[in-house]
């Protein structure tokens, strides 16, 4: 006769299979036993500190003052991803709240759009160098500054993924990553949404919107 499972063999399974549940299922699991109740309960409060998954600076936290809803239930990506087509091959799931400090997935270089047409185009400059005057980035840069209306703010040129530079490259100022402290709040009329929980310039920089596109 097999022996049961002990508590601590029980948390150790846990840890590597409920991150990867949606909530009713990570409700289903809890109800289960004493053990599994405590992982998914670790689970729960790990993702309302960070909807981010681990994979920002900063962590985003959820607040929520209307209900006893902890989160909203999503995977969060730092950069825009194509949702496959009916038929094709998941590429699995995903963990969320888990004990590690980040999720096993690579964060650079960026994942290609597939499905779009892409431009490979960009500046061939070493690492270190962008932003001279041979820098193709810099010049588009330069334009984008140029096209601003009176009293707008204009846009900003970067490199980027058919650049020769890596992530280190000073002119990707946006791609470090959430550079500001945000939290998403719960409104009782409006749901879920995203604020800043410090005060901002006028023209920092706070995320980039980023997400699935159906293809």
């Amino acid at each position: 006769m097999r022996n049961p499972a002990t508590p601590a063999a029980v948390t150790e399974s846990a840890e590597l299979v409920l991150p990867l549940l949606p909530p009713r299922d990570l409700a289903a699991a809890a109800s289960a036993c004493r053990a599994l109740r405590a992982a998914a309960s670790a689970v729960t409060a790990r993702r309302a500190a960070d909807a981010a998954r681990g994979l920002e600076p900063l962590p985003i936290p959820f607040h929520n003052r209307v209900d006893s809803k902890p989160y909203a239930y999503f995977l969060y990506t730092p950069f825009s991803l194509a949702r496959l087509a009916p038929g094709a091959s998941s590429p699995g799931a995903q963990p969320w709240g888990g004990a590690w400090a980040r999720p096993p997935v690579p964060t650079w270089p960026r994942p290609s759009l597939d499905g779009f047409p892409s431009a490979v185009c960009g500046c061939a400059c070493d690492a270190g160098e962008c932003g001279g005057p041979r820098c193709a980035c810099a010049d588009a840069e330069a334009d984008a500054a140029g096209s601003s209306s009176e009293g707008g703010m204009g846009s900003l040129g970067e490199c980027g993924d058919g650049c020769a530079c890596g992530p280190s490259c000073g002119n990707r100022r946006t791609q470090g990553g959430v550079a500001v402290r945000l939290r998403v709040v719960r409104h009782l009329q409006k749901g879920w949404g995203l604020h800043a929980a410090e005060s901002l310039s006028r023209g920092q920089f706070v995320c980039e919107y980023a997400g699935c596109s159906k293809i």
